[in-house]
């Protein structure tokens, strides 16, 4: 008797090693060569993964400033009832903007510290 081996369709989703990104690595990688292209006579043509691992720690590190627990003159840690949220939707938007901002500002500073080469 033959068995059928029955193999399971596996999506993006279901992927092992399906890892939610925080960061869009493709803007990244745009933004980084129009830096080059605007700064340095398009001479960088590629960008390295090690580049998009760097700019995302230097964001995450920017982040844990932010997240930083703050003490109240009383000495108690300020806490963020559950459930409240101090920023409306259009300040949320104003904070991605911030956000967005100082990634580029991020790009643009690591993009200068590369000398050699044509990959960032």
């Amino acid at each position: 008797m033959e068995t059928e081996t029955i193999t399971p369709e596996v999506t993006s989703s279901d992927s092992v090693n399906h890892v939610p990104r925080d960061y869009n690595e493709a803007v990244i990688r745009r933004y980084a060569l129009k830096v080059s292209e605007e700064t340095r006579a398009g001479k960088y043509t590629r960008v390295s993964e090690q580049f998009i691992i760097d700019v995302e720690a230097e964001v995450e590190a920017l982040l844990r400033k932010l997240r930083q627990p703050a003490v109240a003159f009383n000495g108690k840690i300020v806490d963020v009832p559950e459930g409240e949220e101090f920023l409306t939707g259009a300040g949320k938007k104003k904070l991605a903007e911030a956000t967005n901002i100082a990634i580029a500002s991020i790009i643009h500073r690591k993009t200068k510290d590369i000398r050699t080469g044509k990959t960032f």
